[in-house]
């Protein structure tokens, strides 16, 4: 199918308003979630995925987050997941040059390559449908504001304290260790042994500590499920998580298609992310809080 490209920059965008909408929103969520501290937001690339930078108490999303719906011109719009413009390339590099035109009317760098074009796949399929693609951003902006809430109130701290301590004896013996086999020509071999025997103490103690630490502590893959849930629990509602997995599930679905080599299942799970949980999972424990949750 052949792109008009006369009739590419037709929908309005302004991309400071919709910078505002979202900081609103999670200042709504904040206030929900009742986050001593409030985060700030954040453009990452387009590319890259919504996540929460701990370290700066942010929530970065990319620049596909500042689209809404009524944003992209109709002739872009797509209703059906079958759609054949998805693999068109005329399509997809009009879409593209619109998106990147808005960016930098916007003072945006953020630019869509070539390569991005499974990405760019994946976005226009989220915004098929009107409101569930806002509430799939929403559950998004809820999950990443769960890890900030849930690293400001404290609870990720011990844990990390005592990661920190018995690393600190691991390389304090292995330090230890070192100083022992220096002294060895120039002091008694007997505070040499007990210098060395200590440092090897340390060692496995730190080592021991450090697995226990690692073993008990709760995963990341947990980490996400419990931000999933929360966010859930926050909005009322897991419709836009379910939507958000459902959309991500066929678009791998799509890929492995197109090439049965990439580390997709035939559920649409992708085999190499090892810190989420699997999506059919994801989508499972949604509708399964949504069931038990939603007044009939």
């Amino acid at each position: 199918m052949t792109i008009n490209n006369l009739n590419c920059f037709t929908a309005s965008f302004n991309a400071d308003f919709r910078f505002e909408e979202i900081q609103s929103k999670i200042r709504n969520l904040e206030e929900k979630m009742k986050m001593p501290k409030s985060v700030q937001l954040e453009l990452a690339a387009f590319n890259e995925s919504p996540s929460a930078n701990l370290t700066y108490n942010a929530v970065k999303i990319p620049t596909w987050f500042l689209f809404k719906y009524e944003d992209i011109p109709l002739r872009f719009r797509i209703t059906d997941l079958d759609d054949p413009r998805l693999t068109d390339q005329n399509y997809l590099s009009c879409l593209a040059e619109w998106m990147n035109e808005k960016f930098r009317e916007a003072g945006i760098s953020s630019v869509i390559h070539t390569a991005d074009y499974v990405k760019l796949q994946t976005v226009i399929k989220f915004m098929r449908d009107q409101n569930l693609y806002e509430k799939s951003k929403d559950f998004t902006l809820g999950h990443e504001l769960s890890h900030l809430n849930h690293a400001q109130l404290g609870q990720w701290s011990l844990s990390h304290m005592k990661e920190s301590i018995s690393l600190a004896g691991i390389i304090g013996g292995i330090l230890l260790l070192f100083l022992a086999l220096s002294i060895i020509p120039f002091v008694h071999l007997a505070v040499t042994l007990t210098v060395g025997g200590t440092a090897v103490t340390m060692a496995i103690l730190g080592m021991l500590a450090y697995l226990k630490t690692m073993i008990s502590s709760q995963s990341v893959i947990e980490e996400e499920k419990s931000a999933d849930i929360k966010s859930a629990e926050v909005l009322q509602d897991a419709v836009g998580g379910i939507y958000l997995f459902e959309t991500y599930r066929h678009q791998n679905l799509t890929i492995r298609h197109r090439d049965p080599t990439r580390h997709i299942d035939e559920n649409g799970n992708n085999l190499r992310d090892k810190n989420h949980p699997p999506l059919t999972e994801r989508i499972a424990y949604l509708k399964a809080w949504q069931s038990q949750n939603t007044r009939a």
